[in-house]
C-alpha cells in the first residue's frame, strides 16, 4: 500500500501537462498489449483462413478442369480400350506356351505349300516373357525363290494374328538333289514371332530374355 500511496502522491504532484503525458503513455502501452493479445491472433487466423480458401479454390478449379475435359478423357479411355481389344484379338491361341507354338506353326505351314518352296525344318524356339505376355517364336528353314520369299513375307504381314519376322538370314544356292529348272533359289532361315497370353515356367526364362 505504501508503494501505491507513493505513486498516487507522485502523480498528484505532477502538473496537468505531465499527467496527460503519463496517461498517454499508459494508453499507448495498453494499446500495444491489446494488439498483441487480440489483433495479432486474429490476423494469424485470418491468414490461415485465407490459405485454406485458396486451397479450396485451387481444388475446385482442378475438379472443374477435369469436368470440362471429361469428354476428352472418355475418348482417350475408349481409344485405349480398343487398342487393348485389338491386341488381345491378335494373340496366339493356346492355354500354354507349347500349344501357342503349335498354333503358330499351323499358321506358317500353309504359307509354304508351294511347289517352288521346300521347307527343310520348322521348330518352336524357347518362349520369352514380354511383360504381361509371352513371346512365341518359330524358326523356318526354307529353300525358296526370291518371288516366293517376297510372297511369304507379305502373307505373314497380312495374318489376323500379330506376327512379325524377327530374324532373316539368306544365302543363294540350289535345291540339293532337285534342280529348279535354272531358277535362282535362296537358302533362308527366318524366325517368326507372335504374342500369347499363356503362362510359361519362370524357371526356364528370364524377363525379356531367353534361357
Amino acid at each position: 500500500m505504501n508503494r501505491w500511496n507513493a505513486i498516487a502522491s507522485w502523480f498528484h504532484g505532477m502538473s496537468f501537462r505531465e499527467k496527460g503525458l503519463v496517461i498517454g503513455c499508459l494508453l499507448l502501452l495498453g494499446g500495444i498489449i491489446i494488439a498483441k493479445g487480440l489483433v495479432v491472433p486474429i490476423h494469424t487466423q485470418h491468414k490461415k483462413n485465407l490459405s485454406s480458401i485458396r486451397q479450396r479454390v485451387s481444388t475446385i478449379a482442378r475438379y472443374e478442369a477435369i469436368r470440362e475435359n471429361s469428354d476428352l478423357v472418355d475418348e482417350n479411355l475408349g481409344w485405349m480400350k480398343k487398342q487393348v481389344e485389338n491386341m488381345e484379338a491378335g494373340l496366339l491361341e493356346g492355354n500354354s506356351a507349347p500349344e501357342a507354338g503349335i498354333f503358330l506353326q499351323g499358321l506358317l505351314k500353309p504359307l509354304t505349300r508351294n511347289p517352288s518352296i521346300r521347307m527343310t525344318a520348322i521348330r518352336t524356339l524357347a518362349p520369352v516373357k514380354r511383360g504381361a505376355y509371352t513371346e512365341i517364336a518359330v524358326q523356318l528353314d526354307l529353300n525358296i525363290g526370291t518371288t516366293e520369299l517376297a510372297q511369304i513375307l507379305l502373307d505373314i504381314s497380312r495374318q489376323p494374328k500379330l506376327l512379325k519376322v524377327r530374324k532373316l538370314h539368306a544365302n543363294t544356292g540350289m535345291f540339293p538333289g532337285r534342280p529348279m529348272q535354272g531358277k535362282e533359289t535362296i537358302i533362308v532361315s527366318m524366325v517368326v514371332v507372335g504374342l500369347s497370353g499363356a503362362p510359361i515356367e519362370e524357371a526356364i526364362v528370364s524377363e525379356g530374355g531367353g534361357k
